[in-house]
């Protein structure tokens, strides 16, 4: 009887159209990658996540979070899983000192509308095609500054509840932050500063992204951390003379090493040789062992 009430319930998710079935991502991810997704969902409530979380666990399916599609790599087939966009996520309450957001609140959004208001602390952001969840998961940084640095206080689902957890609970450190659960909602503490000052200085950061980065280009954003007591790794990379090698489909870009580009339906296979070739080479080279900042679709599900 429960077996057949599960059934029911769960083909009218489907037939609403609330969960869907073999969606192309091809648009959901910044590299462009064509995959597609045996299941989709776009949750706008912490009611819709729990219907998904649900499906996915009577549906035996591993489940894949994707917010801005950016320092991802999908596979070139279809993805096996329930794959849950927080883009339907996208409410946030600008305050006195910060901004209280939803994951799916897409940072290029954000610092325009908080430039407006007169707070200032993520212009560092402008150019990275990144959501709240996101950036806080891997705690993203640029222009020498983190994430982390701004955050107060997360509104998380872990282990079947929900929570507030705060800043120093999170052991944010490069290009990790919280991973131990679901990202719902997050509160950002930020400073008062001239509305011009933040304007001109987004302004400036995206004017020197552009001459160094290839924004133009369809990108994960960069493929690796930079070492700790070595260059850079764009630097490492282009100094093995990998610069603009091709692979299919991707190249390593000519303006900025660190980058892959999809110039012309890439494949995420390669991607993936491209990065073991750059990996392969500047070891061989300098002795440095490079490692991704890039996350693989495929270990995310073998994590869980």
């Amino acid at each position: 009887m429960y077996i057949k009430s599960w059934r029911r319930y769960m083909i009218a998710l489907i037939k609403k159209n609330f969960i869907k079935e073999n969606i192309n991502l091809k648009s959901k991810n910044t590299l462009r990658i064509n995959c597609t997704a045996r299941f989709y969902a776009e949750p706008r409530n912490i009611d819709e996540i729990i219907d998904v979380l649900y499906f996915a666990e009577k549906e035996g399916l591993p489940f894949l979070f994707l917010g801005g599609g950016s320092n991802i790599l999908l596979p070139d087939n279809t993805l096996e899983a329930l794959v849950i966009s927080f883009s339907g996520l996208k409410e946030y309450i600008i305050t006195e000192d910060g901004v209280i957001a939803d994951a799916g609140v897409k940072l290029s959004e954000l610092i325009k509308k908080l430039s407006e208001k007169g707070l200032g602390g993520l212009e560092f952001t402008a150019g990275i095609p990144a959501t709240i969840g996101g950036a806080i998961r891997m705690n993203l940084g640029s222009m020498g500054k983190e994430i982390g640095e701004l955050v107060e206080e997360i509104f998380v689902y872990e282990s079947g509840f929900f929570k507030k957890i705060k800043k120093d609970e999170i052991n944010f450190s490069y290009r990790k932050g919280y991973t131990d659960g679901i990202i719902i909602s997050a509160y950002l503490k930020l400073k008062r500063k001239d509305k011009r000052k933040i304007k001109q200085e987004i302004v400036n950061i995206l004017e020197k992204k552009k001459k160094t980065q290839p924004l133009d280009m369809p990108s994960a954003g960069c493929v690796f951390k930079n070492p700790e007591r070595a260059e850079p790794a764009g630097k490492l990379i282009d100094k093995a003379g990998l610069k603009g090698k091709r692979i299919g489909g991707a190249m390593i870009s000519e303006k900025h090493a660190n980058f892959i580009i999809n110039i012309h339906n890439a494949r995420s296979s390669d991607i993936k040789k491209l990065i073991q070739l750059a990996v392969d080479e500047v070891y061989k080279k300098f002795g440095v062992k490079l490692k991704r900042e890039l996350v693989y679709a495929e270990e995310i599900l073998n994590e869980r």
